[in-house]
Parts: structure tokens; sequence; C-alpha cells
């Protein structure tokens, strides 16, 4: 004895709509804001902190400023401040890919260049080597963002023919 089905009732398959790409300039701009804005607001934030603890450890303003001003390369204050740009412009890399949803490459492409021109013009005062290597781990934070949001991508195109 077969069951009977509602007529009025809707199917059980699941329905979802197709991934559509974002406008690329859309995916460009919004990749850049995060990556620029989230690196800024990080750095005050990060800077802030900095500047709380070291006066409750005891030390003066005057120190503090010398400290920030002429941060060297191996410091951890320059390390910190790297890794917050860095982890800020994965996310923008990703934000890219997930808006860009098709071509994604070359829109992250495009966010990489801009945030690498930025990062150079930022650390202009330090030796050519620093330079290129923050240009070089700037680059690839971007470009490892947009791997990443690519791979995700894929995964719901995937999702969607199967």
């Amino acid at each position: 004895m077969t069951e009977q089905r509602d007529p009025f009732e809707p199917p059980k398959a699941r329905v979802e709509d197709e991934p559509r790409p974002g406008p690329a300039v859309k995916a460009i701009l919004a990749g850049i804001i995060v990556d620029l804005g989230g690196s800024t607001i990080g750095g005050i934030v990060f800077g802030v902190a900095y500047f709380i603890v070291r006066t409750a450890m005891g030390a003066s303003q005057e120190d503090i400023v010398a400290a920030t001003s002429n941060a060297d390369p191996l410091s951890f204050l320059f390390i910190a401040g790297g890794l917050i740009g860095c982890g800020f412009s994965v996310l923008g890399g990703y934000v890219c890919a997930n808006i860009a949803k098709e071509r994604e490459f070359a829109s992250g492409f495009v966010v990489a260049l801009v945030s690498t021109a930025f990062a150079i013009y930022y650390s202009s005062e330090f030796s050519i080597g620093v330079i290129l290597l923050l240009a070089a781990l700037t680059f690839a934070s971007v470009m490892g963002g947009v791997k990443i949001g690519y791979a995700r991508n894929n995964r719901k195109r995937r999702a969607f023919t199967a």
C-alpha cells in the first residue's frame, strides 16, 4: 500500500538560489575598506592598549612615544602591528572574493595591489629590505584571503550543482 501525498504540500527537496556574482567594483572597494580600515582601527586599538599597559607598568609618556615612533622591526610592537595588519589583509581578500563570487583572483589582485601600495607608503621610513618584506607579506596576506574565499565559493558552487 502506497502512502498518498497531499498535492498542496510543498516539495521536500532542498531549494536554493544559485549564488550570483556581485559587481567587481563593489567587491574591490569592500576588500580595500576592510583591509585598510580594519588595519587602521586595529592599530589604533592596539596602540591605546599598549599605552595603557605601559603606563600601568610605570613608563613615562615620553618613553612610550619614543618607543612607538622609533619601533625596531624586530620589536614586539612592530611584529604585533604587522600581524594585525596581515590579519585584516587576509580578511579584506576574503571579503572581496566572497562578494565577487566569480573571477575572485582578478578582483583580489586589485585589492592586493592597492593594499601593498599603502604598505609601501606607510613603511617608507624603514630600510628597503623591511619595505619589501612588508609589501610581500601584505600582498601574500590579501591573496591568501582571496584563496580562502575562492575555496568557500567553490564549495558552494559544487553544492548547488550536485
